[in-house]
């Protein structure tokens, strides 16, 4: 990611060595930005272990936590649109898919709404687009809730 003030990190808390690091997750992941090693000191202040994905804004919130069994947490997509989210909003405002209502700020109009849409497929409470409204979309509603629209 290019945007001014962004910085992208993985923390390796398996406590693994730089080539293992590489073959077992930057290689297999793609992965650009610096995975910090022997950081599980820091995941256990997150309450985490192994195999878990994670996005942690800037005051050092979850964002994002992956859900499900080992082998299958590592979903791009939602990763992605949990750090998309991050960028399109700034300390004041958001401009938020996350306003189903459009009355220009996320609350608990939005919230009955994406309550009611739980659990089912349509595209507008898809905020990952997975095809799914789930768990990770309520993650990424509950970052927006509260926040006012840009005007």
């Amino acid at each position: 990611m290019s945007q001014k003030g962004f910085q992208a990190l993985g923390v390796d808390v398996w406590d693994g060595d730089a080539s293992g690091v590489k073959r077992y997750f930057v290689d297999p992941t793609g992965t650009t930005y610096p995975v910090l090693l022997k950081g599980s000191r820091v995941g256990s202040q997150y309450g985490v272990d192994r195999d878990v994905y994670m996005v942690v804004d800037q005051d050092g919130i979850v964002r994002y936590l992956s859900p499900g069994g080992l082998g299958q947490r590592y979903n791009e997509m939602a990763v992605t649109s949990a750090i998309r989210s991050l960028l399109a909003s700034d300390s004041d405002a958001a401009q938020s898919a996350s306003d189903f209502d459009g009355n220009g700020e996320v609350g608990f109009d939005d919230f009955f709404l994406f309550a009611a849409a739980f659990g089912g497929r349509d595209e507008k409470f898809d905020l990952n687009r997975s095809g799914a409204v789930d768990f990770d979309d309520f993650f990424l509603f509950a970052a927006d809730f509260g926040k006012k629209a840009r005007g």
